[in-house]
């Protein structure tokens, strides 16, 4: 999931930097930064909690479908508005999609192993 995140982010900064190419509203720009700055913060956050990092990519993807609909209400150029309404979308299906418990890989094997008694 961690991977699917820095795509992501990639992908939304990208986006950012094209639309400051295009002259987009700084407004819009701020906020695909700054979600694009959230996506690598989640990617790349030392967590133990996949719950945390599911409920990050809802809420990123809640607020990409937000700056969607200010975009078509503020008449930005429609190519640019509709990549946030196509993010948006994106982040939430990978949140609904990520596994809410993640196992505890350290421990696997050891229990698993015969003892060997020349080595204890």
């Amino acid at each position: 999931m961690r991977g699917v995140n820095l795509v992501l982010g990639a992908a939304l900064a990208t986006l950012g930097v094209v639309g400051a190419r295009a002259s987009a509203p700084a407004w819009l720009l701020s906020i695909t930064f700054l979600i694009a700055f959230g996506t690598f913060a989640t990617a790349l956050a030392p967590t133990r909690s996949p719950a945390l990092v599911r409920a990050l990519d809802l809420g990123l993807g809640a607020a990409l479908v937000l700056a969607w609909l200010l975009a078509i209400a503020a008449a930005v150029e429609s190519w640019f508005a509709w990549w946030f309404f196509a993010f948006g979308v994106t982040y939430l299906i990978v949140g609904v999609s990520a596994p809410t418990i993640e196992r505890d890989t350290t421990r696997l094997g050891r229990a698993s192993r015969p003892s060997d008694p020349r080595h204890a």
